[in-house]
């Protein structure tokens, strides 16, 4: 149980989520909390989310914007960013009982606020997984539902697919100005369906 909550610490502390999803449970079932294949699916459309702005920053650079540093934003960078700087402190760790569960008391500081809460350690096979602290939980919010977990990994990929051709388009000079990228990204949240997807 301690090397698992030893793990979401580190995780966390190196903005590693893959780490971070592989040892979350799954607060009422036996079963991991987040499938892995969504936790990709973000991962993959932040990487395009950064490409993107990187190239957005480019063209301001060309066109002599004002601040490029600034236009390098577009309208999906706050949903691919995690909600805010997030850790755990360790606290108190229980003895495991004869079900294979361990309560520990942890600190979870978010946003700067911390915050005692109590997390659960289970064993599922040989492995043990920590119930998500509520940020956490909140972050993930209704991804442990594997049928809302389905269509966000679809629409978290479909996502990174139009992040990376817009940036193509942009470095190949065929959107060449800021309103240009953002009315063809409209375009394609629009003809992609995302936004059912994403909800």
């Amino acid at each position: 149980p301690e090397a698992a909550l030893q793990s979401l610490q580190k995780a966390l502390e190196s903005g590693d989520w893959r780490a971070v999803a592989e040892v979350l449970a799954h607060p009422k079932e036996p079963r991991p909390f987040v499938p892995l294949a969504l936790v990709e699916a973000w991962l993959r459309a932040q990487s395009a989310s950064v490409q993107l702005e990187a190239a957005l920053r480019e063209l301001a650079e060309k066109t002599g914007a004002p601040n490029p540093q600034a236009s390098g934003a577009h309208p999906f960078s706050p949903y691919l960013n995690p909600s805010g700087e997030l850790a755990i402190q360790i606290l108190d760790v229980g003895a495991a009982g004869p079900a294979g569960k361990v309560r520990a008391r942890i600190k979870c500081v978010h946003r700067g606020r911390a915050e005692e809460e109590t997390v659960v350690v289970v064993r599922l096979g040989n492995s043990w997984y920590v119930t998500p602290p509520t940020a956490l939980r909140q972050l993930f919010a209704d991804g442990e539902n594997p049928t809302v977990a389905s269509r966000r990994t679809e629409g978290m990929n479909k996502l990174a697919d139009i992040l990376t051709e817009t940036a193509q388009l942009v470095r190949a000079g065929q959107l060449k100005d800021r309103p240009a990228v953002l009315e063809h990204l409209l375009r394609r949240f629009h003809s992609t369906q995302l936004a059912d997807l994403l909800r």
